[in-house]
Order: structure tokens, then sequence, then C-alpha cells
């Protein structure tokens, strides 16, 4: 047994026991329904992935912008950078703070993004043991120049630091492209790995990623009725379910209980933890440090928070009926349109229009923007976007400066006069 290799997930599941605990056993059962659930699919994905680790599968560190699917032709234990980072944030007492301060202290920028110094820490701090790390050229600069000081940490432990380039561009030349980088990249991963492709296996992780595509829709459907039935909380979870269970059977049955809860609550006419004073969009990010906080401004504030970036999603499900590499094509035109990729990686317009989009759908009465202090690329969109809001749909927008990983930037209590003011001015 190789013991030891991935060591933040066997944190990551004792802190999800001991919060799954504490709510089973403190809260009403109708109540925190999406912590729940993701909190049991979460310790049964992250069971599955020690388990594998310990028996000498290899660990592949990859960027959330990179489709975890293409890793299922192979025998490989995929650990997304950004999602370690902001799920030890929302559930350590200290967060990750000291894994911040750790890459911090050895010269890396404290302005760029939390959601890789994390990881990047706890490689330093030998917690972490990757066999290969893939990343994508995309979406922003800030996350990616992160990248290769991963190689320099583990230098001649990496089998291999692969980089795929992902277009500015979203047209059939671009996507075509990306699709070849994708195929090319499996194949390097064959021998790489020494490992042959098992084409079932990818299938098949496309197949249930395709099942979830098709819950997400009917949950962002729901999302539409006024007042609100699905919890707030939903927010962040979805976000961290897209972000661990990619090609995964546990995002399934999480997505069919927030369904089958909501029905419920929209049968009663109902919106869970009270009145609905406010529909909010956070066109960026919610906070990661704060897991709690939408539950918070919901039961508290009577605010529903409907999206952030990561819970929307405009592109279709995978044909399975057609040759294998048509399939990986797919995928790249699918991965150039994942959520944030698609407002971030191309032009201000796409942020834009799929804002105003979502207001109008879901009648939405504000928007709050966290201006996270990595999101340079996205820091220049905030008054364009304020501005369309308010001339094209008379919606107003409130931009708090952030870190959504680390509370020591702002803390949740200055963030909350900020929209506490921001709301005021609004009724």
């Amino acid at each position: 047994m190789v013991k030891n290799r991935i060591i933040p997930y066997e944190i990551l599941l004792e802190s999800c026991k001991q919060t799954l605990g504490l709510v089973e056993y403190s809260i009403p059962e109708e109540e925190l329904i999406p912590m729940r659930h993701f909190m049991n699919a979460l310790i049964h994905y992250l069971e599955d992935c020690i388990n594998k680790a310990e028996n000498g599968w290899p660990v592949i560190g990859h960027h959330f912008a990179f489709p975890s699917e293409i890793f299922y032709f192979f025998d490989v234990v995929p650990i997304v950078v950004e999602g370690v980072s902001y799920m030890l944030s929302g559930l350590l007492t200290e967060g990750a703070e000291p894994y911040y301060d750790a890459i911090e202290f050895r010269g890396h920028p404290y302005h760029t993004c939390s959601a890789q110094k994390a990881t990047l820490g706890l490689t330093l701090e030998d917690y972490f043991k990757f066999d290969v790390i893939c990343t994508s050229s995309g979406p922003c600069d800030n996350s990616i120049a992160s990248y290769p000081i991963f190689r320099h940490i583990q230098k001649g432990q990496l089998l291999d630091f692969k980089v795929i380039d992902m277009p500015y561009w979203r047209d059939k030349r671009s996507c075509d492209f990306f699709g070849e980088e994708l195929v090319n990249l499996r194949d390097e991963l064959a021998i790489i790995l020494g490992q042959e492709p098992d084409e079932e296996k990818f299938r098949k992780a496309i197949e249930v990623e395709n099942k979830s595509l098709q819950l997400i829709k009917e949950l962002n459907e729901i999302k539409k009725a006024v007042p609100c039935p699905v919890e707030s909380m939903n927010v962040p979870f979805n976000a961290a379910s897209i972000i661990f269970f990619s090609g995964r059977f546990e995002r399934i049955p999480y997505l069919e209980a927030l369904i089958s809860h909501a029905k419920k609550n929209y049968k009663k006419g109902i919106k869970p933890n009270g009145e609905e004073k406010l529909r909010t969009i956070w066109p960026n990010m919610t906070l990661f440090f704060d897991i709690g906080y939408s539950e918070q401004l919901d039961r508290e504030k009577g605010i529903s928070t409907l999206f952030d970036i990561f819970n929307y999603v405009f592109y279709d499900p995978i044909n399975l009926n057609q040759d294998i590499n048509d399939i990986i094509k797919d995928l790249s035109v699918q991965c150039m349109d994942y959520p944030m990729i698609r407002q971030s990686q191309s032009t201000a317009d796409r942020m834009i229009e799929d804002m105003l989009y979502l207001c109008r759908e879901y009648k939405v009465d504000a928007c709050i923007f966290t201006n996270h202090i990595a999101c340079k690329n996205l820091q220049p969109i905030i008054q364009l976007l304020r501005e369309a809001l308010r001339e094209e749909l008379g919606i107003s927008l409130l931009s708090v400066d952030v870190d959504v990983g680390d509370k020591r930037y702002a803390s949740k209590e200055s963030i909350a006069k900020e929209i506490d003011s921001f709301v005021s001015t609004l009724y």
C-alpha cells in the first residue's frame, strides 16, 4: 500500500464527517438539505479517492477549467487543485490560511488566486504528491501562472507537467483546435502512465455527466418560481459538486435530493427559511471561506441567492452515439463553455449578455459582485455590467472587494455591512 499521497483528502474526509454529524445531531431534518446531501456524497467520493491512491493509482492534479472526464480513460485519481483550497477554507476552523501563508512565505505574490495557493502550500509541505499536473491556458492568467510552481516544488518527482492551449475565440476553428489538444493529451497520458485508454469508462463518465447536466437544468428551472423554493445554500455546494463530481455518480443523488425537496416547497408555495424579500444573483463567486453565508442571508435578511458564476450552464449534453474522438471534441466545446470559463476567457460581452438573460428569466432584484482580489480580468467588466443592468433592466449592482477564500482580506462582518447598506437603498 502507498500511504499518505493525498493527505488533504484525509483532512477533508474527517472534516466532512464531523460537519455532517453536527448537522444531523442539532438541525431539524428538513433544514440544510444541500449541506446534508453534499456532505454524504463528498464523504463517499473522498473515501474512494483515498483508497485508490493508497493502492498506487497515479494522482493527477488539474485546474477546474480542465474536463475531468478525460482522465476516466485511465485508472487515476484526479485532484482538482481549486476544490481542495476552497473546501478546506470553508470547513476548517482556521480555513486554508496556514497553507496560503506557507506559499506566500516562499515569495508567491499575495494577490494571486487563493484557489491555487492552498494546494501549493500543501504540496510544499509534502501533503500532496502528484504524479502529473494538467492545466489549460484558460480562463485567466492569474491562476494559470501559479501552476508551473508545482513543477518547481516537486522537481524530479512529477512524471509530467502538461499544458494544453485553450483559444481565446469561440468559433468552430478554435473548438476544433481545442478538441485536438484533448485527443493528443489522451494519447500522451497513455504513454506517461503506461496504461491503455479504456473507452467504455470514458463513455460512462460522459453518460453520468449528461444525466447530471439534465438535473442541474431541472433544478435551475425550479428556481424561476417566486418565491424561490430552493435553499440558497445550494449555490456554494452546487459549485463544489461541479468541481469534485464531474463524471462521477455522486452528483446524481445529490441533485435528485435537492430537486425533490424543492418540488415539495413549490407545491406548498413556500420559500425555505422564511419570507423572500430580495432575489439576487452573484455574477462572480459566493464566499467560500463561509459556505453558510448564503443561508444566513436567506434566513436573517430574506435575501435569496439564485446563482453564482458556477451555477448556471449554457451547454447541452454530449451525443454518445459517435466515434470516441468526436465525443472528445464535443467535450472540448462543452469545456470552453464551462461556467466562469465562458465569462472569463473571451470578451466582456459574454458576461454582460449572460447576466442580462438570467436577471430577466429569474425576476432578479439586484446583483452582488464579489470583486475577488485575483480576478483582475473581470474587474474592468464591473462598471460595464453595472451600467447594462441599470439601463436595460433597472437593476442595481453592488461590488464588494473580497478574497473569496481568505477571510483576512475582508471579513464577513465588513462584507455584511456593505450588503446591508446596499439593500437599504432598494426598499
